[in-house]
């Protein structure tokens, strides 16, 4: 404990002493644990807990597999999203269709992303609305006109209606056609980065093909969806040609985040990859300075004494005795490689390490500062040669008295 208080003072005046370096090392600090911050953020939104759809692991993206390896997406009529409904390996399915809309009737149109979707979506998705309602089976009964009504999504309600609760049952305006509000999606639900969601129209129309969004049952792998999907959907290519893809191969279904993950995957390797630099740099560094200065490790039990033992000259070699660290041999580590190489060739190389390894430090939340360890070197000359050569240290009187 003495020698902790003797730490943090000596700490606390070396802050004091150097106000340029304190300040430095403080906003690095700040930035770094920002910045390490919104990775992890990130990382947990992509890979830990991506969305809020009930079973989310279950849902899958039907794709068709071309000669050249790429994956094309397709659409079903309402007659085809029926038997799909069917199929023994599937839960549930909904289907979906995009729309650029126009909100109408007030000062100003403003465009809007619309997305319709089956009166079953909000039931398939399982998240509960913010407020009042998602779309249910009686907005829309297949083969007719579905109602007038709408759920807004989340971030349109704060920016359009700046989070007024009293919202439901009001009317909007959309391509010069009135709505009823029913309800305000949840937080999280962001389906097709939609504003509003509508009312799909579902008839035995052949023409138009939609996306038809699948849960599969429990229990069912993606390699017995593909075997059990594939005839169904080789059928429905016989029957609407134009909706599908020439020349496709096989069916391939993929998990709801695998596209997203894929397309990232180019930054998430970017971003473990700079923290295994990030962890050989400071290795290497720290090599680097202890070949420099001839340093060795020693345990807390054998570190608190800097002072040479009495009638041991500066240049003499010191007995390790028992329990003391041996010096590290050379080896496969960063320090072992160092040590054949010239001291004017690691004097060299020592700043662009550092150029190379601060910035990194400060990318995952520590001042470029710590990348040096606590180590004890074999004399005082050393510590007084080390400190003065560090340009953000400066000794003291008292602290070369202490020393010598």
């Amino acid at each position: 404990m003495k020698t902790l208080l003797q730490d943090i003072r000596f700490g606390v005046r070396q802050l004091v002493k150097i106000p340029g370096f304190s300040l430095t090392a403080i906003v690095s600090l700040a930035l770094g644990i920002g910045a390490t911050t919104a990775v992890f953020s990130v990382v947990y939104a992509i890979l830990m807990d991506p969305y809020p759809y009930k079973d989310s692991n279950r849902m899958i993206h039907m794709r068709l597999t071309m000669p050249s390896g790429e994956l094309n997406g397709f659409g079903v009529t309402g007659t085809q999203w029926q038997q799909l409904r069917k199929s023994p390996v599937v839960e549930d399915t909904f289907m979906e269709d995009d729309w650029s809309l126009t909100v109408t009737g007030a000062d100003l149109p403003e465009d809007v992303q619309g997305v319709y979707l089956t009166s079953n979506a909000f039931n398939f998705f399982g998240v509960p609305a913010a407020l009042g309602r998602g779309l249910q089976p009686s907005d829309a009964t297949d083969g007719e006109d579905p109602q007038p009504v709408v759920v807004l999504g989340y971030k349109f309600w704060l920016r359009h209606y700046s989070g007024d609760s009293s919202v439901i049952g009001k009317t909007i305006q959309l391509m010069r056609k009135n709505y009823t509000i029913v309800g305000v999606a949840g937080s999280r639900f962001t389906w097709g980065d939609a504003g509003v969601y509508l009312p799909l129209k579902v008839t035995g129309d052949q023409v138009k093909g939609f996306y038809a969004g699948v849960r599969l049952k429990p229990g069912v792998t993606q390699a017995q969806a593909n075997a059990a999907l594939e005839p169904l959907i080789r059928q429905f290519a016989k029957e609407s040609p134009k909706h599908f893809p020439p020349d496709f191969t096989h069916l391939h279904v993929v998990g709801l985040n695998e596209d997203f993950v894929k397309q990232l995957g180019g930054t998430l390797y970017l971003l473990f990859g700079a923290v295994a630099l990030l962890n050989v740099g400071r290795e290497l560094r720290i090599g680097i300075r202890r070949r420099l200065l001839g340093l060795r490790h020693r345990r807390p039990a054998d570190r608190p004494h800097c002072r040479q033992p009495q009638g041991q000259h500066a240049g003499a070699p010191r007995d390790h005795g028992v329990g003391a660290a041996e010096p590290p041999a050379a080896g496969w580590s960063p320090e072992g490689l160092l040590m054949n190489w010239p001291i004017s060739a690691i004097r060299s190389i020592e700043p662009c390490v550092s150029v190379i390894v601060s910035p990194l430090l400060s990318g995952v939340g520590l001042p470029p500062g710590f990348i040096a360890m606590k180590v004890e070197p074999s004399s005082p000359s050393e510590v007084i040669a080390a400190l003065e050569s560090d340009g953000n240290f400066a000794l003291g009187s008292s602290a070369m008295s202490t020393l010598t």
